[in-house]
């Protein structure tokens, strides 16, 4: 399943990771990223990737604009979400060992780039955040599950 934000919608995300930066940086809050990309574009394609699952699913995307350490990026059939970005077309769904205090109940996976991306599949919380997924990625241990075994969403 792919999706492309319109204009209008990448220039949303823009203004929102931009407003949410600010205001989680004001509160202390750090950004756990695990890539070598600047904080910057982890904000905006996180942002992008959360309004195009919502997109996606036809449902109202969070567009709260507080500081929030973890948590859901929205609701989808009863079931908390986190939606996770990457750009690499192999990528794996990751999650910080942080998410176990908390975690949603479905993590969700997109590839690509402003503006377009694919809905890899997802996992469930007790699947992805298990200790046979720790792993270490270069920037200490996450929670790593390759594209093959999450599943995929029914249309």
């Amino acid at each position: 399943m792919t999706v492309t934000l319109s204009a209008s919608e990448c220039a949303v995300a823009q203004m929102l990771a931009s407003m949410r930066t600010l205001v989680s940086r004001a509160a202390g809050i750090t950004n756990l990223k695990q890539g070598k990309q600047s904080q910057h574009k982890t904000e905006v394609e996180g942002m992008a990737a959360e309004l195009a699952f919502a997109k996606a699913f036809n449902i109202c995307p969070d567009m709260s604009i507080k500081p929030v350490a973890g948590g859901a990026d929205g609701i989808l059939r009863g079931k908390t979400v986190d939606v996770k970005v990457t750009s690499y077309s192999g990528g794996r769904l990751l999650a910080h060992p942080n998410k176990k205090k908390a975690p949603s109940d479905v993590f969700v996976l997109l590839i690509g780039e402003m503006p377009d991306y694919r809905i890899a599949g997802y996992a469930h919380a007790a699947d992805l955040l298990h200790d046979d997924n720790l792993t270490d990625l270069g920037h200490g241990p996450v929670y790593a599950m390759d594209q093959e075994k999450l599943k995929q969403f029914k249309k």
